[in-house]
């Protein structure tokens, strides 16, 4: 973690969802006069505290969202690194091979992959990503490498836009 990682810190009391287990921040759940959430682009990595300022874990921001932020990582240190996301990238298709004996499945579903947010579709030799949150956007083109090697042959894509994507 570097210096100059921005903090989103929470209203009192407003940790329990997260510590529960929960991995989305809600707007109204930010306090404001802490963290300037809207003045920091979409896709920014920060750090969640509580209103004490304990620290919770790593979260992408979407500022101008009624999900203001979706952790990624409990741990606090860890950046957003492209071997932090391959390695779940090849978790997520690990178990999918032992699932599905055709490449015709979804890859990774948001939350459930560790990936929140985001929705990959493989249709055979084809990868289709959704990124409903803004806070994908600023970094999807940068992972699609990790994604091509993963899949362990050549892959075009695809991206959709939500309709409630801002």
């Amino acid at each position: 973690m570097t210096d100059d990682t921005p903090i989103l810190r929470l209203k009192k009391n407003e940790e329990r969802r997260l510590k529960a287990g929960h991995e989305w921040i809600y707007a109204n759940e930010v306090d404001t006069a802490h963290s300037p959430l809207k003045s920091l682009p979409a896709g920014t990595a920060c750090v969640v505290e509580d209103s004490r300022g304990k620290a919770l874990g790593r979260a992408f921001m979407s500022p101008n969202s009624l999900i203001a932020a979706r952790l990624y990582s409990r741990d606090v240190k860890q950046e957003p690194s492209r071997s932090f996301f391959k390695k779940r990238i090849e978790q997520a298709l690990a178990l999918r091979e032992t699932l599905y004996p055709q490449p015709g499945y979804r890859l990774v579903h948001g939350e459930a992959d560790g990936l929140p947010g985001l929705v990959v579709d493989r249709y055979q030799d084809t990868l289709v990503m959704q990124a409903a949150p803004p806070a994908w956007r600023p970094i999807w083109t940068p992972w699609r490498r990790p994604w091509t090697r993963s899949c362990r042959r050549p892959i075009s894509w695809s991206r959709t836009r939500p309709a409630c994507a801002s």
